[in-house]
């Protein structure tokens, strides 16, 4: 049970309704506005007054000033005994809340104020007289939690693998109810029987010619052996999108996907190398482990990709000269927070990378040079962005207008933003 919810059964218990002559309840958010607060607070406490001028009053509330707000609120409460439930607060700064406090002054004694928040100094700093801290289920309680969602389905949670990963998925689970949402969306469920997707929905159960598989925004854990189950049961897949994922190993089976054309990985923070197997897959146009910070290296054998088109890559390496982009047919490039590139395209054949038509580079935050040599075979270049790249300096002459590194280039758009050498492609005759 969370905040949110814990308050909300203290707000509509009967007896709460009977105490108090007056309920209000406010979502406050990150942002704790003074003016704002009371147009919240207004609004509930006026229905519950409700007489023909304050039924104007509600409407007109949010063109009212703070001090009008103000005489409101109070002529309102005043010798009332009133509830107060301030949600989800942020704000640790006292004087703000001194500000609320002092208007909330004239209720009649008894009155309450409830305060929700993940942060006990915003607690501690509104003058709690009581904070009541929420911890979440043990393990054994959270499993069995786990276990009794599926009692009245066909999956059954003993078997001995089956109860390994269930005990992977509590120990990733930060709140038991999350996890059972989770498991009402998740499309990919596990079941007791050998084969890992026999009780999966006969859309990827049965139809093996599957050519899409999305991985849903609440899915935030998947196993190995459910990826691998996907994999081999759905040879025909073009599509396979797996982003914000957090597993380790991308199963080097994928090479069996071979009419795959769009593989997305980005933003999985825990995956460190990429399969060479996936530079087998030949049929494949886009390619995104883009996001993947802890991502070591990209394969070797990349120029394996011939019918790659899009490629958006976060690694970690220092020079990209041994991965076999410079033979690849790329359109699209994006190179994304490789903070330990130093140079880019330095020691490689950048005739092969004639076809580039967008060259995206950012958040690369040392790197310091682009060879002069490395664009003037991009004679298709269309778009250039350079963003937040601290140490790039593109060096101009005093009589150039443009970069001569570009000058080759059919370019059409080029943005720079955030690099501090920005001087850098300023003439020094301006």
């Amino acid at each position: 049970m969370g905040k949110t919810t814990l308050a909300k059964l203290v707000y509509n218990d009967d007896r709460i309704k009977h105490h108090f002559q007056l309920r209000m309840w406010v979502y406050i958010s990150e942002k704790f506005y003074l003016k704002q607060i009371l147009q919240k607070i207004l609004v509930p406490a006026a229905q519950e007054n409700v007489t023909l001028a304050q039924s104007t009053a509600i409407q007109s509330i949010h063109l009212m000033g703070v001090e009008q707000l103000q005489a409101n609120l109070q002529q309102i409460i005043k010798d009332k005994k009133f509830v107060l439930v301030l949600d989800y607060v942020w704000n640790e700064n006292r004087l703000r809340w001194n500000e609320l406090r002092d208007l909330l002054i004239g209720g009649a004694k008894g009155s309450s104020i409830i305060v929700t928040s993940r942060s006990s100094k915003a607690a501690s700093t509104g003058g709690t007289c009581y904070e009541h801290k929420l911890r979440g289920l043990s393990p054994s309680n959270c499993m069995s939690l786990f276990k009794k969602s599926f009692e009245d389905g066909p999956i059954s949670v003993t078997n001995a693998e089956l109860q390994i990963i269930a005990c992977q998925i509590v120990s990733n689970a930060a709140v038991c109810h999350s996890w059972l949402k989770l498991w009402e969306d998740c499309s990919l469920i596990l079941s007791g029987s050998n084969n890992p997707l026999a009780h999966v929905p006969p859309f990827l159960n049965q139809q093996t010619s599957l050519e899409t598989l999305l991985s849903h925004s609440s899915v935030l854990w998947i196993s190995g052996e459910v990826l691998e189950a996907c994999i081999s049961n759905c040879k025909y897949l073009r599509q396979l999108d797996l982003r914000k994922s957090i597993f380790e190993v991308l199963p080097s089976s994928i090479n069996t996907l071979k009419h795959l054309r769009y593989l997305d990985i980005s933003d999985n923070l825990k995956i460190k190398t990429l399969p060479q197997s996936v530079c087998n897959l030949q049929s494949l146009e886009v390619l995104g482990p883009h996001g993947c910070r802890s991502l070591e290296e990209l394969p070797r054998d990349m120029w394996k990709l011939i019918s790659l088109r899009m490629l958006s890559i976060t690694t970690k390496q220092k020079s990209l000269k041994n991965t076999g982009l410079d033979r690849l047919r790329l359109r699209r490039l994006e190179i994304v927070e490789c903070h330990n590139l130093e140079s880019l395209f330095e020691g490689m054949n950048m005739e092969g990378l004639t076809a580039l038509e967008y060259l995206n580079i950012r958040n690369c935050t040392n790197l310091s040079s682009i060879p002069t040599d490395s664009l003037k075979f991009q004679t298709s270049l269309e778009v250039l962005q350079l963003f937040s790249c601290k140490k790039l300096d593109l060096y101009m002459a005093e009589e150039e207008i443009f970069p001569s590194c570009l000058q080759a280039t059919d370019i059409d758009h080029f943005w720079v933003a955030e690099n501090a050498n920005l001087t850098g492609m300023v003439p020094r005759s301006c």
